[in-house]
C-alpha cells in the first residue's frame, strides 16, 4: 500500500510514493493511502526526518473520503468531513475534538518511531505507537476509508512500512484493555522494546552525552538494561506509575521524566539476598556520583540547605544519615539534587541536569519520617508527606541499582 498520487500542495512522493516529504513550510503536508484500508490491517508509518525549529508534528488517522475527490486544507483538522484524526493525545472528528488523554502524546514522539492506524472487525479505529495498541480512539467507523498522516510541524518526512517489514524497529505486540467498555481483555505483557527503538529517543540520547561528560568508568554499567521514562517512552510501554517491591512488599514510583542507568551489582553483592529489598530514591550532588559509585554504597548529606519551613540537617541529626524516599519527586528535588548547567554539543542547548540513584534499601534498617522541605500540598499524591524520608545510618543497608539523569529546558 502505497502514498495516492493526489496530496497536500508542499508534499513530495519519494521511494515509489512509499515516502512522503513536506517540502516547505509547517504544513500543507497531507498524504492519503491509495487503496481503502482493510479491516484488522495496520496501516504504519516510520519517522524519517524531524526539524526541530517547529512545533507540534505528525498527525494520523483515517476518512472515508476517495483520495482522488479529495481537496486538501491547509491540516488534517480542517477536514471537515468524515475523518477521524489523532492529534498530540487528542482525538478529532470532522475537527471537532472528541476524546482527550489518549495514548502517548505525537508530538514527543522522535527518529524512526513507528506510527499506524488500524480499524478492527467491530469498526472501532487504534492508534498504534511502536506496535503497540493505545486502544479504541473512535467507533463506528465506515465500511470504506482511507489511512491519512499528517506531516506537520517538526514532522517532515515518512515511510510506509509494512507489519511484516523492518524487523529491527519492531515492538512486540501488546494488547491494551477496553477503557472505554470496561471489558478486560487478557493482556500480552511485552518482554523489551527492541533497541534500535529505544536509541532513537532524544531524550535518552541527550542524557546518554550528558552522563558521558562526568568521566564515569564504564564499567560501573549494564547499558543493556538501561530505561527512559520520558513521556513518550513511558506512554508507550504502557507502564504503571507505582510497582510493589520487597517483603513485606513496600509501594514506589516510577522516575517519570528521568532516564535510568542501570549499574553492575558488586561483587560482594548476591542478587538472591537483595531479591527481597525494597526500592528507593536518593537525590545528590553532581561531585558525588563519582564518590558514591567508588565506594559503592550512598555517602551522607554534606551540608543541604534546605527550603522555607525545613530544619537544617545538624539540628536534627540528617547529617549523619543517608536520606531515601520512595518517590524520586522528593528525593530528585532541586534541594538535594541541585540544577547542574550541562551545555549539549550536538544541540548547542545550554540545559540544566540533576542526578540520583535508585537503590535497593533493606527491609527493617530504615526510619519512615516526614518531608523536611516544607511543603503544604502533598509531594507525590501517592504517598502522605509524612511517610516520604527513610532515614538510615545502618552499613551494608543500601545497594546502589542505577544512576538516574534528568534534563529540563530541552
Amino acid at each position: 500500500m502505497e502514498f495516492h498520487e493526489n496530496h497536500g500542495h508542499n508534499v513530495q512522493l519519494l521511494n515509489g510514493g512509499f515516502s512522503a516529504r513536506r517540502m516547505s513550510g509547517y504544513n500543507k503536508g497531507l498524504v492519503v493511502c491509495s487503496k481503502p484500508l482493510p479491516r484488522g490491517q495496520l496501516f504504519q508509518v516510520r519517522i524519517d526526518k524531524l526539524d526541530l525549529k517547529w512545533t507540534s508534528s505528525l498527525r494520523i488517522g483515517v476518512t472515508t473520503q476517495s483520495p482522488e475527490k479529495l481537496h486538501f486544507p491547509s491540516s488534517s483538522l480542517g477536514l471537515q468531513k468524515s475523518a477521524w484524526i489523532i492529534s498530540e493525545d487528542f482525538v478529532f472528528f470532522g475537527g471537532i475534538k472528541v476524546k482527550s488523554h489518549y495514548g502517548p502524546n505525537l508530538d514527543s514522539l522522535h527518529f524512526c518511531h513507528f506510527v499506524g492506524v488500524m480499524v478492527d472487525s467491530e469498526n472501532r479505529l487504534h492508534l498504534y505507537v511502536n506496535g503497540i495498541d493505545q486502544g479504541i480512539a473512535a467507533t463506528d467507523i465506515p465500511p470504506v476509508c482511507y489511512g491519512l498522516v499528517d506531516i506537520y510541524g517538526q514532522c517532515e518526512q515518512v515511510m510506509i512500512v509494512n507489519s511484516n517489514d523492518d524487523q529491527n524497529h519492531r515492538v512486540e505486540y501488546k494488547e491494551k484493555a477496553d477503557k472505554d467498555t470496561g471489558v478486560k481483555e487478557k493482556k500480552k505483557k511485552s518482554q523489551t522494546i527492541e533497541k534500535s527503538v529505544i536509541k532513537n529517543c532524544e531524550y535518552q540520547n541527550t542524557c546518554s552525552r550528558f552522563l558521558a561528560t562526568l568521566g564515569l568508568p564504564v564499567g560501573y554499567f549494564v547499558s543493556e538494561h538501561n530505561v527512559c521514562f520520558c513521556e513518550a517512552c513511558h506512554k508507550i510501554r504502557a507502564d504503571e506509575p507505582y510497582f510493589k517491591k520487597g517483603d513485606p512488599p513496600r509501594e514506589y514510583a516510577l522516575p517519570f521524566g528521568w532516564c535510568r542507568f542501570s549499574l553492575r551489582l558488586p561483587n560482594k553483592v548476591d542478587p538472591y539476598n537483595i531479591q527481597d529489598w525494597h526500592i528507593a530514591f536518593h537525590g545528590t550532588r553532581l561531585g558525588a556520583v563519582r564518590r558514591i559509585l567508588d565506594r559503592g554504597e550512598l555517602l551522607p548529606p554534606d551540608g543541604i540547605s534546605l527550603g522555607s519551613g525545613g530544619k537544617s540537617g545538624k539540628a536534627d541529626n540528617h547529617s549523619q544519615q543517608v536520606m531515601l524516599s520512595p518517590t524520586v519527586r522528593y528525593a530528585g528535588c532541586a534541594t538535594f539534587a541541585p540544577r547542574h548547567e550541562f551545555n549539549d554539543s550536538k544541540t548547542q542547548k545550554i540545559l540544566q541536569a540533576r542526578v540520583a540513584f535508585q537503590v535497593y534499601v533493606r527491609p527493617g534498617s530504615y526510619t519512615s519520617g516526614p518531608q523536611r522541605l516544607g511543603a503544604v500540598e502533598p509531594i507525590d499524591l501517592r504517598f502522605s508527606n509524612s511517610e516520604l524520608e527513610w532515614l538510615t545510618k545502618e552499613q551494608n543497608s543500601t545497594v546502589l541499582h542505577s544512576v538516574l539523569v534528568r534534563l529540563e529546558g530541552l
